[in-house]
């Protein structure tokens, strides 16, 4: 979807500034950070496809998905997930934690 390759495109830019801000001479860690975000985004990617043909299956066309605006518990409960993602992604970037700042 558009929004999918959107938010792709953004952390590929994110990533790419961090790169360059912090000047790494060993890519061990963008390259953890990239396998951990290439191993979210298929299991994104299976269960969406998953769940279209599920939708498609029961008559609701996958239209309604893009339509659909979370609330109420179940938009902090996907803050809650967004923000567990973040963190994790940075985990694998930084294992021995953050860089400080000069």
């Amino acid at each position: 979807s558009l929004i999918g390759r959107t938010i792709a495109y953004w952390f590929f830019f994110q990533f790419s500034v961090v790169l360059m801000l912090i000047g790494w001479e060993s890519y061990e860690g963008p390259a953890r950070g990239f396998v951990t975000l290439a191993g979210e985004l298929w299991v994104v990617k299976d269960r969406l496809a998953v769940l279209e043909k599920l939708l498609d299956k029961h008559g609701i066309p996958t239209s309604e998905v893009e339509k659909f605006e979370p609330d109420g518990d179940f938009k902090d409960q996907l803050a809650a997930e967004r923000k567990a993602y973040i963190q994790r992604v940075i985990a694998s970037l930084f294992p021995r934690g953050m860089p400080k700042a000069d």
